[in-house]
């Protein structure tokens, strides 16, 4: 089983001069749109405007998920309990990629796709069918759990935890207390636009 984060954008020109600034590799363009790389994990900014931000999976399993045929996508899709797109395709048909060798974004450290989900447990219990295993957290304890699944991570927040803005879904990447502000200025140098700013969380997160 593999994983490809869909990008959904308005302007696919734009989306993709962004992870270029941002310092993406650009591993190839099909029919589809433009495959990029950050060093860890592989995305594909769509062409199709009528496509959602999302997760392809890559697989000749059944998941025991509910799904429906899309005509859209031209394959059975699923929602995670968030709404999240979750598009099925062939392993067949997963692209083939060069990508040794290749260094991180200009974000820093990769750290999977982040969810946020008002229903946690769910959510958790949702990605475990399609082989997720808990590497951190709790989920009795909610607040937050990361999970891999064949070299893929999602960290999973529940809602509220996080004192920041959150897309749903959204790249994370730590840096630590002294990475950040180096890669904030970086990125400042690039003028690439904030929408806000978190270093590190203090004392009263």
């Amino acid at each position: 089983m593999k994983f490809i984060t869909q990008i959904s954008s308005p302007n696919y020109k734009r989306s993709c001069q962004f992870y270029e600034t941002a310092g993406y590799h650009s591993l190839l363009e099909d029919d589809n749109g433009r495959y990029i790389f950050d060093g860890k994990y592989i995305s594909l900014i769509s062409k199709n405007r009528k496509f959602r931000n999302g997760l392809i999976v890559f697989t000749d399993s059944e998941i025991e998920v509910s799904k429906s045929n899309s005509e859209l996508y031209a394959s059975e899709i699923a929602q995670d309990p968030n709404g999240m797109h979750v598009v099925f395709r062939d392993s067949s048909s997963y692209p083939s990629f060069h990508i040794d060798q290749l260094g991180n974004s200009t974000f820093g450290n990769p750290y999977g796709l982040g969810i946020e989900s008002v229903h946690f447990k769910e959510t958790c219990a949702f990605w475990m069918k399609f082989g997720f295993k808990i590497g951190f957290g709790e989920i009795e304890k909610g607040g937050f759990v990361s999970m891999n699944s064949n070299g893929f991570d999602l960290a999973i927040f529940k809602h509220g935890s996080c004192p920041h803005s959150f897309n749903n879904p959204s790249f994370s990447f730590f840096n630590g207390k002294e990475g950040n502000p180096k890669i904030i200025q970086r990125l400042k140098e690039l003028n690439m636009e904030f929408s806000e700013e978190v270093t590190v969380f203090n004392e009263r997160s």
